[in-house]
């Protein structure tokens, strides 16, 4: 029972790395704006920004760095 419960474990503790992006998603880049209150580009004010902008030159092939579907790109 013990050997079942840690090959479980293990198990889902795989399928979690697979689904993170562990991986840059591109070759050269830098961070623009990071997660966090930062002031919004459109109406300079505070607002929560949910995730990671990077800028890199321009046509760089961009890369995923974990499995999913492009909803937006801009």
């Amino acid at each position: 029972m013990a050997v079942e419960q840690q090959l479980d474990r293990w198990n889902a503790m795989e399928q979690l790395l697979a689904a993170l992006p562990l991986t840059a998603p591109a070759d050269q880049f830098s961070l623009s704006s990071s997660f966090g209150t930062r002031i919004d580009p459109f109406t300079r004010k505070p607002a929560f920004h949910e995730g990671l902008d990077f800028a890199g030159p321009l046509n760089s092939p961009i890369k995923a760095p974990a499995p999913g579907v492009v909803t937006r790109v801009g």
